[in-house]
């Protein structure tokens, strides 16, 4: 049960932001959605699972188009996706299709007794899912132009408007995120943000690696404003006042051999060509007793913050590095098989990983080259059973010159022994500690024994003060976006090498910060992620993710 004390009435609420108070706000709300051992982060005593928010959202009256379904088996092997080597194919009703479904649709549902319970290709935090998406389609053959929701539930696309999209790159599209945060909220309390925040970190990497299954590139449109976002998606539209709020998070721009200068410019505001079409649906039946200030004031606070144009970053392209570690690229197995088979482990075996396979999992931290944004999120490793290391605390660096910023957090080892390096830019794993830490991992992840029965647990830390003074509060976001995209790496590996990962959202913040040793203000620990052999319950049963539609495939 989440335990409540006064640290709300320290936060102060103010009614608008300029730069430096939106910072000063956002760091006083991380300090105040914080665990500790003497009370937990604000949140509700009890849960209302009567009135649990849905996880589908619909836009009735809209017209839809369903898409055709993914075909069991075949498409490209794991390998040939994280190479790089796929021809770009062009954008039709099917390749979209694809995309989405195996980045952001349903892969399976789960059944035990009276319970039913869906799982997607992107994870989510306790599978609550706030992300939702859109897509800007220029009108390519048999596919709606403007912007459509993509109905995850039926996997349709569902149009809310026609835009004038004649300055659009061709054979490209674009995938909006959106955060429905009531839906973290609802169980979470304040903390939830942060969980948001993560889950679209994790949606980002999704749609990442579909991208480069079928030959794209993706961008992250960082020069297009969150309110510029909002308005192009209509989420301040009177249809929203009576359910739950959506509120903007990034716009990633999808197609091949994408350029800049070619990229639409959102800031000049597309002109809609018709009225907007559908109602969204509402999500829980009851006002919930419940009401989370700080969480919705924190989402505000990161975009409204105005940050001077020579310090905001330029569109990132999220691409790969050139090779893959070997005991991953050779692997016989389909992209399409490492992302239905990807599940977050609710318990572990307590079995030792070899060591080749926990090499191949770490290198996937660098998969992809310095993802979403400039800020640095370094890393914590805890290791429990791996073959040829000995059990115990390690730390690796995310760029060899964020070395001595991690040096001084975990500043109780002066003696940091190099055992092996990762990446092609040779990163150094260091071992802090020689011990066995599993008891320790278990009591600072909230009393969670798969942080203890994992093969090891990775944790990320970052400054959030010096990453958010040099760019603003929209780095408090992106640390955690950033922070998402690792994990899903981390899942997706793990998912290829037949073992499974599982994010951990809830530990105690500040007894992780000095158990390394760092002293308050600086870096913090934003989520962890544990990887082991699951231990599988065989009372579950285990349906297709669209057994239900009566569809065409692709």
């Amino acid at each position: 049960m989440a335990g409540k004390d006064d640290r709300d009435s320290r936060v102060a609420l103010p009614q608008e932001y300029n730069s430096e108070d939106a910072v000063a706000f956002l760091h006083d709300y991380h300090e105040l959605s914080k665990h500790g051992f003497e009370a937990y982060a604000p949140g509700p005593e009890t849960l209302d699972w009567d009135n649990q928010p849905n996880p589908f959202r619909d836009f009735a009256g809209s017209d839809g188009y369903p898409l055709p379904l993914l075909a069991q088996g075949g498409g490209p092997s794991w390998g040939t996706v994280l190479a790089g080597q796929r021809e770009a194919e062009a954008i039709t009703p099917q390749t979209v299709s694809r995309y989405l479904q195996l980045s952001l649709g349903l892969t399976a549902w789960k059944q035990w007794g009276p319970d039913r319970w869906s799982l997607r290709a992107n994870p989510s935090s306790g599978n609550l899912h706030p992300t939702e998406a859109y897509v800007l389609l220029g009108g390519e053959s048999g596919l709606p132009r403007g912007l459509c929701h993509y109905n995850v539930a039926q996997h349709a696309l569902e149009q809310r408007v026609v835009y004038d999209t004649g300055d659009w790159p061709q054979q490209s599209f674009g995938v909006a995120l959106t955060s429905v945060l009531w839906r973290e909220l609802w169980k979470y309390g304040e903390r939830g943000f942060r969980y948001t925040q993560l889950d679209v970190g994790h949606a980002v990497a999704a749609l990442a690696y579909a991208a480069q299954a079928h030959g794209w590139q993706v961008v992250l449109m960082s020069g297009v404003s969150t309110q510029t976002l909002s308005h192009l998606l209509g989420l301040q539209r009177p249809e929203y006042t009576s359910v739950e709020r959506e509120y903007a998070e990034c716009l990633l721009w999808v197609g091949a051999n994408l350029q800049e200068k070619h990229l639409p410019d959102f800031e000049t505001q597309p002109q809609p060509l018709a009225d907007w079409q559908g109602t969204p649906s509402k999500l829980m039946q009851e006002r919930s007793l419940y009401h989370w200030p700080l969480a919705n004031q924190a989402m505000l606070a990161s975009e409204t913050s105005v940050v001077p144009s020579a310090q905001r970053l330029p569109h990132t392209l999220l691409r790969t590095s050139s090779s893959a570690h070997p005991s991953v690229a050779d692997l016989p197995v389909s992209f399409q098989e490492v992302v239905y088979g990807r599940r977050s482990a609710v318990a572990f075996k307590q079995e030792t990983m070899d060591r080749p396979r926990f090499d191949a999992i770490l290198s996937a931290l660098f998969y992809f080259q310095t993802p979403l944004s400039g800020h640095t999120v370094d890393y914590i490793v805890a290791v429990h059973r791996v073959e040829g290391l000995e059990p115990g605390l390690y730390a690796m660096p995310a760029h060899l010159d964020s070395l001595s910023r991690l040096q001084k957090c975990c500043c109780r080892w002066s003696d940091w022994q190099q055992v092996s390096h990762y990446g092609e830019a040779a990163l150094p794993l260091y071992r802090l500690e020689a011990a066995r830490v599993q008891q320790l991992m278990a009591t600072l992840c909230c009393h969670q024994a798969i942080a203890a029965d994992s093969a090891f647990t990775i944790g990320f830390i970052a400054d959030i003060k010096h990453s958010s003074e040099q760019a603003g509060a929209a780095a408090y976001r992106q640390l955690h976006w950033q922070s998402g995209f690792l994990s899903h790496q981390i899942y997706l590996a793990a998912s290829a090498l037949n073992v499974a990962a599982t994010g951990i959202g809830c530990f105690f913040d500040d007894p992780w910060l000095q158990w390394l040793g760092s002293g308050p203000g600086g870096m913090q620990m934003l989520y962890l992620t544990a990887v082991g052999t699951p231990r599988k319950d065989e009372r579950v049963t285990t349906l297709s993710g669209y057994h239900y539609l009566d569809r065409d495939v692709c």
